[in-house]
């Protein structure tokens, strides 16, 4: 892959990362660019606006806060069930 990658090529490398979950190290290969690269264009974004770790992480732990929830809730459901 050549130097210079254009707004369009970047956007979807990130997408990569950012949207499918996909690990820097795989997309980096696949582009055939160092994973230091794609760090550095996550930083840059970040700079922007909130950290795209900071979502990462919020969205975890969005997911065990739901299965916790959903859990609670069959419990609740199957106690009411007993009760009844």
């Amino acid at each position: 892959m050549t130097n210079k990658i254009n707004k369009e090529k970047k956007k979807e490398i990130l997408n990569k990362v950012k949207v499918e979950g996909l690990m820097v190290k795989e997309v980096a290969e696949r582009y055939g660019l160092s994973t230091k690269t794609i760090y550095r264009w996550i930083k840059e974004e970040s700079e922007e606006g909130v950290s795209f770790w900071e979502v990462k992480k919020l969205r975890q732990e969005n997911k065990v806060l739901k299965e916790l929830i959903g859990a609670i809730t069959l419990e609740m459901e199957k106690s009411k069930k007993r009760g009844s």
